[in-house]
């Protein structure tokens, strides 16, 4: 009898200090224990904050923690994302950013991440179209005709754009070298200052995203006459693609992306894409999106690594084309 009851004993302690080996494993897997923080570096009110504000709300019903959106701004984006790539990898601090995110580390050597090995992507959010923009009293009415045109005056047109090293900016770059024109690249401050400067007629053509110039387009102060994508948006039915007109370039130069830091746990990685990828799929989040003319698309983890690295050397050879690189 003694024997049993020692054995009994024996057994409950064994229990006891099997779950207490166990007890990290289930606080590992109570991931989010507190709220979430997302650093958007631009500052507030912009598309990418405006993005991340209505996840944060269509997310509540599939992720038991808020996400508090904190807004980082500076040096193109560089300072909050480098907040992000250098924060603690626990799944509690992470990012979303733009076409800046890939474009920005070719240019500036020094910031703490290189490419998208340096972090996590999460979701891509949406895709910000990008059209080619000129004033209704232009004298072209196809974009074929705006192509003739540079072809057979080299930098006579002048198109601007929000800036040489900016996404829209590329893409009227990357745009030249596929249709093999010469159109005058005029970089200013922002998309605003590009849209002002067509309307008062200092430029000929500016790119600007699909939503940006949607306001001017149906006051009827301006015309929309490609989409520098590959598919068509729907807001502009008559605008062909680039490559609709024989000219392939590549597509998506401008995605929201949210990402982690490179070494966050893998469980931890999937909850967080998991939860945005329902969040995107709400019915607020879409209407949200199609009412700024972005496209939803998902991508799983995976394809979107390729993406990535596909914009990354896309990013890398037009910035050493035009020499922006910093020394």
């Amino acid at each position: 009898m003694g024997r049993r009851r020692g054995l009994v004993v024996l057994l409950a302690l064994v229990t006891l200090g099997l779950g207490a080996v166990a007890a990290p494993a289930s606080v590992h897997a109570a991931y989010p224990e507190k709220p979430v923080t997302v650093i958007v570096p631009f500052t507030a009110g912009g598309g990418v904050d405006l993005t991340v504000r209505i996840l944060s709300e269509t997310i509540k019903p599939f992720f038991p923690q808020p996400l508090i959106v904190v807004n980082k701004p500076g040096g193109g984006g560089t300072v909050g994302a480098a907040e992000v790539v250098v924060s603690k990898a626990d799944g509690y601090t992470i990012g979303i950013a733009g076409g800046s995110l890939m474009i920005q580390p070719h240019i500036l050597p020094d910031l703490p991440y290189k490419g998208p090995s340096d972090y996590q992507p999460l979701l891509r959010a949406v895709t910000v179209p990008t059209v080619f923009a000129v004033h209704p009293n232009a004298p072209w009415t196809t974009m074929k005709a705006v192509l003739d045109e540079a072809r057979a005056n080299p930098g006579k047109i002048r198109a601007g754009s929000a800036g040489r090293g900016t996404a829209l900016g590329l893409a009227l770059e990357a745009m030249k070298v596929a249709a093999k024109v010469n159109v005058t690249h005029v970089p200013f401050g922002g998309s605003s200052e590009a849209i002002t400067n067509l309307l008062g007629g200092h430029v000929d053509a500016a790119v600007a995203t699909a939503a940006e110039v949607l306001p001017q387009v149906r006051a009827g102060k301006a015309k929309v006459l490609a989409v520098l994508e590959d598919k068509r948006v729907a807001i502009y039915p008559d605008a062909p693609t680039i490559a609709e007109l024989g000219h392939t370039m590549i597509s998506g130069v401008n995605p929201y992306l949210l990402f982690a830091p490179k070494d966050t746990p893998e469980a931890v990685l999937q909850a967080l894409h998991e939860a945005l990828r329902k969040a995107m799929e709400t019915d607020a989040f879409r209407k949200y999106a199609g009412d700024n003319s972005y496209l939803v698309e998902y991508r799983n983890r995976a394809d979107l690594r390729r993406d990535l690295d596909r914009l990354d050397g896309f990013f890398r050879d037009i910035v050493n084309q035009l020499g922006l690189r910093k020394k």
